[in-house]
């Protein structure tokens, strides 16, 4: 989800284009498996009438989450999105969804209990009706969505959310092509720092990437106080109608396969 308000930092994120490769969304196997140096990438209708039994295979922490929503919708949509998670985890672990069990770092990023949160990383966002899971072995992944909708592009949003590179960037396009680019450019920046871990210690307008805004496939290279750099990679997504989305993976290289878990796409 979109959110604004985040920590300044004084290093900035810079990203570089690399090739892209075609992809679309593709029937599962019945059982799925990740191999070395791979990416898999689901996405899920959230169906709301099937919330109700979503809601057993859930921890009863999440269900009292579910239960702070104020909306009915929106307590029904996490409520599906987690049981997905659930079920996909289950898929890739060969357990029953209801007995996995998540740990969370200081900044709120989920793991897997034990020594399977060794071996699957994952990651989940959801919009309007539809999640993306990521899913990777042994390297961080991170995955944002957002529906594209009228988004009033004023000038305090703009300066919170975008680098001064973007905002040039976003001032030469047309009226009609701004808010894609914004939302192009959030997707990225909340997936990877949803992927490192960082939540909401950094702020948005301190990571680049403009660079790359004609190609998402990019390297990203995070310079901080370490000695060493850590290596992250934008990876392309198949299309979603009237969405934005990113995915960023620890690494580079990576292969990809995306799943369509039913018939997300359709409303039937």
């Amino acid at each position: 989800m979109l959110i604004m308000n985040r920590k300044l930092i004084t290093s900035r994120r810079q990203f570089i284009s690399l090739p892209l490769a075609p992809a679309s969304w593709c029937s599962p196997p019945a059982v799925p498996v990740i191999g070395s140096g791979e990416a898999q990438v689901w996405l899920a209708r959230l169906d709301e009438g099937k919330a109700a039994g979503m809601e057993e295979i859930l921890s009863d922490d999440e269900r009292a989450r579910a239960e702070r929503f104020r909306f009915q919708r929106q307590k029904k949509h996490y409520i599906a999105a987690r049981g997905f998670l659930r079920i996909i985890l289950g898929k890739y672990l060969e357990i029953n969804p209801d007995q996995i069990s998540f740990e969370y770092n200081m900044h709120g990023k989920p793991s897997i209990c034990g020594a399977s949160g060794d071996k699957i990383r994952f990651n989940l966002s959801h919009s309007d009706g539809l999640a993306l899971c990521a899913v990777t072995g042994g390297r961080e992944i991170g995955v944002d969505l957002e529906r594209l909708q009228p988004f009033s592009l004023d000038e305090r949003t703009i300066s919170r959310c975008l680098t001064p590179l973007e905002i040039k960037r976003l001032q030469v396009l047309p009226v009609n092509a701004q808010t894609r680019f914004f939302f192009d450019c959030w997707t990225r920046k909340e997936s990877y720092l949803k992927a490192c871990g960082e939540g909401l210690m950094v702020s948005p307008n301190q990571i680049e990437t403009s660079s790359f805004s004609e190609s998402p496939a990019a390297e990203v290279i995070k310079n901080d106080c370490e000695t060493r750099q850590t290596h992250w990679s934008f990876q392309n997504l198949p299309p979603i109608p009237g969405h934005a989305a990113a995915l960023a993976v620890e690494g580079s290289n990576v292969r990809l396969k995306f799943w369509l878990f039913h018939d997300a796409l359709n409303d039937d």
